[in-house]
């Protein structure tokens, strides 16, 4: 089965983050499991200096897992492309019902071959643009890559977005078109 992925794009300081944990909170009120992927453009270390995995990546390991009875946490010495870290949680939802993979930033990934080649794998995806007005900057590269924009200042964008365009602060309403492409 494949899993539907909705990607959430936009700048800093835009509201991705905010907006999916209302997501996922509405999503989890009504028993829709997700998986969720957050691209770190800053970097990422989850090892503490003197700890085992710590010690296990400084004298060479490539992989890394640290387990425990609720958590495993894999670190990988290479930065994995999009499509690997979807086909890992693809795998690992054999075992987790997962209905939905909500994949935060990757903004440059839309219309790559790369994306092509998760659209032909996973079938459904869904992109969100979100921009908000204290950014100041707008949606994030070219309004036609997304099926929907979501925002906050809905004048500026009335006229040339107003198809596609919902308040980012309208959960319910986004809830419901996600829910139907997932169903879909």
């Amino acid at each position: 089965m494949n899993i539907p992925i909705l990607q959430v794009v936009g700048y800093s300081g835009s509201g991705k983050t905010t907006f999916i944990k209302k997501l996922i909170e509405r999503m989890s009120e009504n028993n829709i499991n997700v998986a969720t992927i957050k691209h770190d453009v800053h970097g990422l270390d989850i090892d503490k200096e003197g700890k085992d995995s710590y010690v296990f990546s400084e004298a060479g390991a490539k992989i890394s897992c640290v387990s425990s009875k609720s958590i495993a946490v894999y670190k990988v010495h290479k930065e994995p492309t999009l499509l690997e870290i979807l086909l890992n949680v693809k795998y690992m939802s054999e075992k987790i019902d997962i209905d939905l993979i909500i994949v935060e930033g990757y903004s440059t990934l839309v219309n790559t071959s790369e994306y092509l080649d998760i659209k032909k794998i996973f079938n459904k995806i869904y992109t969100i643009g979100i921009a908000r007005s204290e950014t100041n900057k707008g949606f994030k590269g070219d309004v036609n890559n997304y099926d929907i924009l979501l925002t906050d200042v809905k004048d500026i964008y009335k006229i040339e977005y107003s198809k596609n365009l919902y308040d980012l602060n309208d959960i319910e309403k986004i809830y419901n078109i996600i829910n139907n492409f997932i169903r879909r």
